[in-house]
Order: C-alpha cells, then sequence, then structure tokens
C-alpha cells in the first residue's frame, strides 16, 4: 500500500467550540481586515436586491449579471465592511435600462422594454450622511421568439460521417426559445467539430433573422472548411536541464497523423503530466491557409525540481489527541532522468484522555519514501518506496516497517490501472492488559503471536477519473475498484482476498454556485486457509471526517465496548467476540474499533458557494446525509442495520486550499452496539469530504 499523508482527524463535539471559533475568525478576517478606517461615505449606497418590476421569464440573477450597477453584497452591510460598499451612480442606472433591453433582445424577447426605474431610500439619514437606496426596474417582457429554422451552408463537400457531426454540434434546433448565446456557442462547437476532423482552417458564421410579427426567428450557419490537414513535426521550446529525449517520449503525433483538437488536447495533458513544468503551450502553425501539413510547437517552461514544506498540526478526537510536526521533501529531476522522489515525515506525541496513566501515551513518527521512474513505455511508470510507521490507538501501540513496488499502466487519459507488490511488519509493542483479556482471536487475531505478524499481498488497481478538479470538483465522476491477496504462495502471517470500491459523482446545476455530490462505497474481504479474520490494519472501517461524518473515527463498525466503565463493575464483548468477561478495568476505558468484514456506504452532499469575497475567494455552506455500517461477518448484513447521519456546515473556498467545518447528527440508534457514541459530531477539513 502506497503510505499517504494522513487525513485531517475529526473533532468531537466536546473539543469542538475553539475549533469553530477559529473558523469564524477566518472568515471574517477575510473582509474585515484593513490598515485604516474608511470615512463615511456622502453618496447613498446600493442596498441589495436590484430588484425587478414585470421580470418572469429570465432570472433576476441573469438580470442582474448583464447590468453595470451592482448592489452591495449583503455581507458587507455593516460599518466595519464599508470598503465593499457600492454608491449610487445615476448615470449608469439610465444606461442599465438600455442594456436590460439589450439583454432581452438577445434571449429573443424583441419587445421588451424598460421603461422606468426607481429610487427609494430607506432608512434613517444618519448625522453623518448615510442612507441605503434601493433601486427597482420597470420591466414589460412581452412574447419569446422560437426557433423556426437551422439551415447549415457549406457543408455540402463533406462526408456523411462528417457532416453527422456537424448536424449534432448544433443544439439550438427548431421549436426552442431563441438565445444569442446559444447560437455563439454552437458556431464554436462548429468550428471545433471540423477542426477534430482535420480541417484546421475552418471557419463558421452566424446569422439570425428574426420575424416579431411572427415570434419565430431563423439561424443560418455558413461554413468555410478550407483544406484538410495533417500534423507535421513536433518540436519543444523552453527545456534547459530536463532530459530533452524522456520528454519526447510523451509526445504521441507521428507526422502524418490526422489533425485535430483532440489530439493537441491530449499532447498538452501528457506534457504537463510529466510533473516538470509550470506552464504548458501547445500552438498549431496556422500562419498559411493552403499548407496542408501543420507544425506544432510545445512551450514549456520548467518548474523548481526540489521543494521542500514544513507544518504542524494538531489532531482532536474521540479518544485520542495529538500533537505534530512534518515536512514533505520532493524532487521531481532526481539524477537528472526525471526520476521523482516524495519524502513524507511526520514525528509528535499522542496521549489518551487519561493523564493519570501515562503509559497509554507515546510518541508518533511516520516517514515515507516514494520514487517514481519513466520507463521507455510512454504510458507506464514503475514505482517503488518503503515506510515507517509508530503509533498508538485506544488499547495498544504499534510499530511497523513496510515496503513495496509497482507499476502503473494509463490507459486513457482517465483511465489508470496498476498492479504493486508490499510487505508489511507490524508489532504490536504495548497492549493494555486489562482491555485485551477480554478479546479473541476472532475479534483480534494478533492475540495468537503475541501481537507480532506479516503481511505479504499483491494489490492491483482500476482507476477511472473524470473530475474537473482533484480537490474541489464540481463536474464528472470517479471510480475505483481495488483487488488484493494475501497469503498463498506470497507468504505472510494472513490469507485473504480483499475487493473494495468507490463510485463518485458530481453535477453543477447552477455553474460556479451550486453543486450535488453523492458517493457508493463497497468492500468485503475474504478469508481463507487456517486464517479465522483479516488482521487488524485490514479490515474496514467508517465514520470521521471524510465518512460517515456522525461518527468520530473508525467508531462506526464492530469495536470492543465495555458496558460499564465506572470504577467496576462488568464489561462485554461486541457481537465478534465469542465469549464474555465479568471484569472491566478500573479507569476509565473507552470502544476500541476493531474493524469489520463487509463495509457499505454512500453519501449524498449539496454544496453551494453563493458569496464571492473576492476574485478567487467564495463563501458558502453544505447539507449532506451520510448512510453506512461494518459488520463482521458479511451474514449479519441487513440493509436496517445501516446508520445514518445528516447535517450541515460552512465552507469556504479560495485558490490554494477549501475549509469546511461539519455539525453532523445521528439519525436512528443502535444502543447495543454504541450505547455511549453521542448524537453530535463536528469535524474541520481542508477539502470536501468526497
Amino acid at each position: 500500500m502506497i503510505p499517504q499523508p494522513p487525513i485531517p482527524r475529526p473533532i468531537h463535539v466536546t473539543r469542538s467550540l475553539a475549533a469553530a471559533l477559529a473558523l469564524l475568525c477566518l472568515l471574517l478576517s477575510v473582509g474585515c481586515a484593513h490598515r485604516q478606517p474608511l470615512p463615511i461615505p456622502d453618496t447613498p449606497q446600493v442596498k441589495p436586491p436590484v430588484l425587478f418590476d414585470g421580470s418572469k421569464q429570465l432570472t433576476k440573477r441573469a438580470l442582474r449579471g448583464a447590468m453595470g450597477t451592482q448592489a452591495t453584497p449583503w455581507w458587507a452591510l455593516s460599518v466595519p465592511m464599508r470598503r465593499y460598499w457600492v454608491s449610487l451612480d445615476r448615470e449608469r442606472i439610465v444606461e442599465d435600462q438600455s442594456r436590460i433591453e439589450r439583454y432581452y433582445e438577445a434571449m429573443g424577447f424583441f419587445d421588451a422594454r424598460c421603461p422606468s426605474h426607481s429610487i427609494r431610500y430607506t432608512g434613517k439619514e444618519s448625522a453623518d450622511g448615510l442612507r441605503w437606496a434601493t433601486i427597482t426596474f420597470t420591466v414589460v417582457e412581452g412574447d419569446r421568439s422560437l426557433v423556426r429554422d437551422v439551415t447549415i451552408e457549406g457543408a455540402e463537400g463533406l462526408n456523411s460521417r462528417v457532416r453527422a457531426a456537424v448536424d449534432r454540434a448544433v443544439t439550438l434546433q427548431p421549436g426552442k426559445p431563441f438565445s444569442l448565446p446559444e447560437q455563439e456557442e454552437d458556431r464554436a462547437a462548429l468550428e471545433r467539430t471540423l477542426m477534430d476532423e482535420g480541417f484546421a482552417y475552418a471557419t463558421v458564421e452566424r446569422q439570425a433573422d428574426a420575424f416579431p410579427d411572427d415570434r419565430v426567428v431563423d439561424l443560418t450557419y455558413r461554413i468555410t472548411p478550407g483544406i484538410r490537414c495533417t500534423f507535421a513535426d513536433v518540436q519543444i521550446a523552453g527545456v534547459a536541464t530536463m532530459p530533452l529525449k524522456r520528454i519526447q517520449r510523451q509526445v504521441r503525433i507521428e507526422p502524418g497523423d490526422p489533425y485535430s483538437l483532440a489530439a493537441l488536447r491530449k499532447l498538452q495533458a501528457d506534457i504537463y503530466g510529466v510533473g516538470v513544468f509550470s506552464m504548458v503551450t501547445v500552438t498549431p502553425d496556422l500562419s498559411d491557409d493552403e499548407n496542408h501539413q501543420i507544425q506544432v510547437l510545445i512551450s514549456v517552461r520548467e518548474a523548481k525540481p526540489i521543494s521542500l514544506k514544513v507544518g504542524a498540526g494538531l489532531g482532536l478526537e474521540r479518544g485520542r489527541d495529538d500533537a505534530h510536526v512534518s515536512f514533505t521533501f520532493a524532487h521531481d529531476n532526481l539524477f537528472g532522468q526525471l526520476v521523482q522522489l516524495r519524502s513524507y515525515n511526520r514525528v509528535g506525541w499522542a496521549l489518551v484522555p487519561d493523564l493519570l496513566h501515562p503509559d497509554l501515551h507515546g510518541p508518533i513518527v511516520e516517514g515515507s519514501l516514494e520514487l517514481t521512474e519513466p520507463t521507455p513505455l510512454r504510458t507506464v511508470k514503475f514505482r517503488q518506496w518503503g515506510a515507517f510507521n509508530v503509533d498508538l490507538e485506544q488499547g495498544y501501540k504499534f510499530l511497523s516497517p513496510s515496503a513495496g513496488a509497482g507499476v502503473d499502466w494509463h490507459l486513457h487519459r482517465r483511465l489508470t490501472a496498476g498492479i504493486a507488490y508490499n510487505i508489511e511488519f507490524f508489532w504490536l509493542y504495548w497492549k493494555d492488559p486489562d482491555l485485551f483479556s477480554s478479546l479473541t482471536p476472532y475479534t483480534l487475531p494478533e492475540i495468537d503471536n503475541d501481537g507480532i505478524y506479516w503481511l505479504s499481498y499483491l494489490e492491483q488497481h482500476l482507476t477511472w477519473d473524470a473530475r474537473d478538479d482533484i480537490l474541489s470538483p464540481s463536474r464528472g465522476a470517479f471510480a475505483r475498484v481495488s483487488l488484493t491477496e494475501a497469503g498463498g504462495f506470497l507468504g505472510g502471517g494472513f490469507d485473504y482476498v480483499k475487493l473494495a470500491t468507490e463510485v463518485r459523482g458530481y453535477i453543477d446545476p447552477v455553474p460556479k454556485f451550486l453543486v450535488i455530490a453523492g458517493r457508493v462505497q463497497f468492500g468485503q474481504i475474504w478469508v481463507r486457509g487456517d486464517t479465522v479474520a483479516a488482521p487488524l490494519s485490514q479490515k474496514f472501517a467508517l465514520g470521521g471526517s471524510s465518512s460517515v461524518r456522525g461518527w468520530g473515527r473508525d467508531q462506526l463498525g464492530p469495536r470492543w465496548q465495555p458496558e460499564t466503565c465506572s470504577g467496576g463493575g462488568s464489561c462485554f464483548a461486541n457481537e465478534n467476540a465469542n465469549e464474555s468477561t465479568s471484569s472491566c478495568p478500573s479507569r476509565e476505558c473507552r470502544p476500541i474499533a476493531t474493524g469489520g468484514h463487509l463495509m457499505l456506504a454512500a453519501g449524498l452532499e449539496l454544496r453551494a458557494l453563493p458569496f464571492p469575497l473576492g476574485r478567487s475567494v467564495r463563501l458558502g455552506f453544505a447539507v449532506f446525509l451520510d448512510a453506512g455500517r461494518v459488520w463482521d461477518n458479511p451474514t449479519s448484513f441487513a440493509f436496517s442495520d445501516l446508520m445514518l447521519s445528516t447535517g450541515l456546515g460552512p465552507r469556504l473556498r479560495t485558490s490554494f486550499a477549501s475549509f469546511r467545518l461539519d455539525l453532523a447528527i445521528r439519525l436512528n440508534r443502535d444502543e447495543e452496539a454504541f450505547p455511549t457514541d453521542p448524537m453530535v459530531a463536528v469535524h474541520f477539513g481542508l477539502s470536501e469530504a468526497f
């Protein structure tokens, strides 16, 4: 398994006040920070929102976008935010009446008028002269014209396949409401379609003939395909220190290949994917419209090959806290051969909330080193890695070195396959004797070997990634299937097969404003031979900031759960143990997650970012519904066992990160499996949950 930086840990509700206040201060500081107080303006300020009387067929949001006058943002109405106030400009308001009429005309309302506007002053005029003005435009829309006929001229010489592609590119068909922006989009789509078919010099002109009395519009597109072209040589400029021959391996365009824009876009993505350039532009030479062999120039700018990042952090969750420092080292051109090196390291101290028993506390150490080497095959990369981990959880401390090697094969721009071999060693070097005396080999098979075991396994994966953005996706889909085979001829202390699948989808009904995201996960482990259960490190667990958010990290699943822990009494083993015990530790104890062999989870989230705070900063919120469960025995599966949680939280998206704070509430109870878990949880994250 490839070592990855840790996921931000969830914050339990009882410790969330400081985190919530910190996030609130961060959000407010985005707009509040300034060097010196600004004077109160003398002119009236435009109060949100700008209103429209009579607009029914077009959205008010679209009309406001067509105007020059913009209202003061609602979040900036207080005096400390006055640098964002918008002053009333009467001349611009008069010009906006014409802008509104032109926008209606572009959308097919040829009789629409905006004859007047009104300004209403609100609030009492203060001693400093501040007043707020509400603007209302009067609109007479009329009827909207429909598309009656669509004509494409100049396509007579195209073959049937290209002609069919041209016809499919036009979406504004007869019977649909006319829209000048949509017609322009169709014109651009026609040009792209022709260029993808080899017509590098293709041009398309559009024309709209309106008949207001009949409420119809006839559309005409005039195509000039030009000559059909092929690619010539591809040249690379800007390479100074990188190995040029290895970069040229990523060029998959050969002289004589048919010209297409899609091939140029893929070429740009392949060169940028090398990972050593901060900028890549691909430019075809279209200076001579009679030349059917198109040369291509790739211009690159080399990035700094070495980077070092240092940071510190706190992890707060139910049953465990930690403080750590971390540093990441990266080299993208090791030995001058495009060998990529990544090293992530973390050192800190972790403790459980029991200050009277320092033996429960301990160091945490994490180190990983990964090398990725290009191969003579353009789409194949070889990886090898090693890692070392020292950590603790409730009831035990462990040490685990690991190593592995694998091959990644990019079958398609969005499709990747891989195979890897891993070997891992585990040593539970400290175990709570009171707690572990109640567990059985089925619950924790590591007990049989005094907490020492090793794993040897193959892992294959297939990944499809069609998201528009990895950290904050708004459109597209993601799917991954992973299969692991341990033991058998590979050796190791456990023999099992593990399947893990995940599918995600994203749509944006309102671009840059609203995103609907969904996710489904399924996993199962089949043990083989003499193995009675999979090891703790390989079992499934749910709960946490990027999982079912009504629970703490890994707490939604099988676990050892004491019945009472108030200085004696009885404890019971969970459903996965074969026997119970009548003894309980004298100190306070908490549930220990033991994981399971079957997992099912799903999530649905509505993300809205309606409030711009700057060019690349937006503020919003999210509402989510999560469901999931982990079963130790797959035969115990039942949909009725799924645990549900819902919640909401603010979102702050910037150009470099997305901040979120989620408040989750459990919707159903299972008193037998989760008797002590709170009904509310709070999580903080630096990216979306999925």
